[in-house]
């Protein structure tokens, strides 16, 4: 397996696909990673499965925003709190692996046919389906993809004093002030999310690290799944690193403008 920083440094959104249908070794991998009990921060359990496109008969449709994927990855929820936020984070997670297997992947959290998926999935009436994505070989980028990223700036992060600060004073984290947590800081700025709006903000709190929803925009299930991809990117890279910690949701009441607390993360050893 390669470092968790490796996959997440060399991933990126991908929308346009070879029509060859995946390796039987690598679907193999795939879809032994995808049943395991993933274990998520606040305790909701969401399913996986891989679906196969097959034209004319599955109307997973996508907008125009992939072509040609012959395969997709789509996950289910019970209803309930913290539970999109650790779809998000289970998701991100299944994403990652299939990195480490060579395969592209591009989240979708509103540009697919809801109704077709739904139906693919079977979906039960306390499931919700937040998001999916395709997953296969890549091809090259078309025009329009090309466009995409460009106009939402893709590989373009904000910087380490819009998003990362200290307990006392408010003031902006400085990569040496972040010791021990400054990789999994970074790994969480490189996180993808809706329109790369990275609407986070963490706030390094001695060996606790609280997260938040920053700015004036709606907590909505787009936000909700950008958290989640936040919460694994900074665990999986606090593992790899050796250092484990518990998750909680204990508002400390820090006064930070607009923004809204989420959750927290707490080192244990």
């Amino acid at each position: 397996m390669s470092p968790i920083t490796d996959n997440i440094q060399s991933r990126t959104s991908w929308r346009t696909y070879s029509k060859e249908k995946i390796g039987k070794m690598e679907r193999a991998k795939l879809e032994e990673f995808i049943q395991r009990d993933i274990k998520t921060p606040f305790g909701a359990k969401p399913r996986f499965t891989i679906i196969d496109y097959e034209s004319g008969e599955q109307k997973l449709g996508t907008y125009g925003y992939i072509k040609d994927a012959q395969h997709f990855i789509a996950g289910a929820v019970r209803k309930q709190p913290m539970s999109i936020e650790d779809y998000g984070y289970a998701l991100e997670k299944i994403i990652l692996y299939a990195t480490e297997l060579g395969l592209g992947t591009c989240w979708l959290g509103g540009t697919f046919n809801r109704q077709g998926f739904t139906k693919a999935m079977g979906l039960n009436d306390d499931e919700q389906m937040p998001a999916v994505t395709p997953v296969g070989y890549k091809a090259e980028r078309r025009g329009m993809e090309k466009i995409m990223r460009w106009t939402i700036s893709s590989r373009n992060r904000k910087p380490w004093s819009q998003i990362f600060f200290e307990k006392e004073k408010g003031a902006p984290l400085t990569l040496d002030k972040a010791g021990i947590y400054s990789t999994a800081f970074e790994m969480v700025r490189l996180a993808p999310s809706a329109s790369n709006g990275q609407p986070w903000m963490l706030i390094l709190d001695e060996d606790t690290v609280h997260f938040y929803h920053k700015g004036k925009t709606e907590y909505d299930v787009l936000r909700q799944l950008d958290l989640g991809i936040a919460f694994s990117h900074f665990e999986l890279t606090m593992n790899e690193l050796g250092v484990n910690g518990v998750w909680r949701r204990e508002n400390p009441e820090i006064d930070r403008g607009n923004s809204r607390y989420i959750a927290s993360w707490s080192k244990t050893d």
